[in-house]
């Protein structure tokens, strides 16, 4: 699938997968972004907290990859609380999560 929204131009694409994390396509090469484990209770604005914080870290200069780690690990922990905007977590505690996560690229 990622693939074939490339062959149609974009030159980056993400498939998001939910607890399972995300696929990133950039250049021809797919990048399987793991999900952060967090006991979830509420999954309400996760995707939108991808998006944007997705979109962020490519505008400060973030490179597709690392923006996508950054947003799997906003969205997950976006799941920790209820409701969809109340617990969009801070940079600080972004950070502090992507030291814990293992990354590894797919074919």
């Amino acid at each position: 699938m990622l693939r074939a929204l490339c062959a149609r131009g974009p030159k980056v694409v993400v498939l998001k997968l939910g607890e399972q994390g995300a696929l990133l396509a950039d250049g021809g090469e797919v990048t399987r972004i793991p999900a952060q484990r967090v006991t979830a209770v509420d999954a309400s604005g996760a995707g939108d907290t991808f998006d944007g914080a997705f979109a962020a870290c490519l505008v400060e200069g973030a490179s597709p990859v690392e923006a996508a780690r950054y947003a799997a690990v906003a969205a997950a922990l976006t799941t920790t609380g209820h409701g969809a905007v109340r617990p969009i977590p801070e940079r600080p505690a972004i950070l502090k999560h992507l030291t814990t996560t293992q990354f590894q690229k797919s074919r």
